[in-house]
């Protein structure tokens, strides 16, 4: 399972009722074990697809189905 799958997966997972995930790109990295600049890499990839929307210390979950069907296609 690759960096991609993993953050998509877990930004699902600790997402809140709004889409909301409190959490730096550094402890993102850390939990799916990944470096702070790949997860700003992806990230920024998402933002730019209108996927999620980034702020200082939050990550905003904006289109879920996409990232599922990223987290299932790591889990196949």
């Amino acid at each position: 399972q690759g960096a991609e799958h993993r953050l998509a997966a877990q930004l699902l997972a600790e997402a809140d009722g709004e889409g909301q995930v409190r959490v730096t790109q550094e402890e993102l990295g850390f939990r799916i074990g990944a470096t702070r600049i790949t997860v700003a890499r992806l990230l920024r990839k998402w933002v730019d697809r209108g996927w999620v929307s980034t702020g200082y210390g939050r990550v905003c979950v904006l289109r879920v189905q996409p990232l599922r069907e990223l987290s299932q296609a790591g889990q196949a």
